[in-house]
């Protein structure tokens, strides 16, 4: 190595390694914020959201015995074995979670304006019997 070229930092085993443990999921975030990364394997994206194969699939990735991908490969492996530029995979991925929270807001919304419409202290509607 030549005087003036950096060192290269050295590389965590793990993604989860790479910037410490979060509690809540193995994506490796230290925010509590998810959030998929180029550096996530395919199993651990899979793992953070329910919904993460069904993106994988729309790029018509892993469907397929000729296109199908490991879990141990990363993220950016398969964006680039596969020509799909790595932006759109990982906005589709973390849109995932941006669908969730306006998916919770919604339903919060709608439960405080049949709150509101209800007379204070009067009992829920019972439901009609069979």
């Amino acid at each position: 190595m030549t005087p003036n070229t950096p060192n290269p930092a050295p590389q965590a085993a793990t993604p989860a390694a790479a910037a410490g443990s979060c509690s809540s999921h193995d994506c490796g975030c230290t925010s509590g914020e998810k959030k998929f990364t180029k550096e996530l394997t395919i199993g651990t994206a899979m793992r953070m959201h329910p919904r993460a194969a069904e993106v994988f699939m729309g790029f018509h990735l892993g469907g397929c015995s000729h296109c199908s991908i490991s879990e141990e490969e990363t993220i950016e492996q398969v964006s680039l074995g596969y020509g799909i530029p790595i932006d759109m995979i990982i906005n589709a991925l973390n849109s995932l979670y941006e669908y969730d929270k306006k998916r919770a807001e919604a339903a919060k919304a709608a439960q405080a304006k049949a709150a509101a419409q209800s007379p204070a202290g009067s009992p829920a509607p019972a439901t009609p019997k069979a």
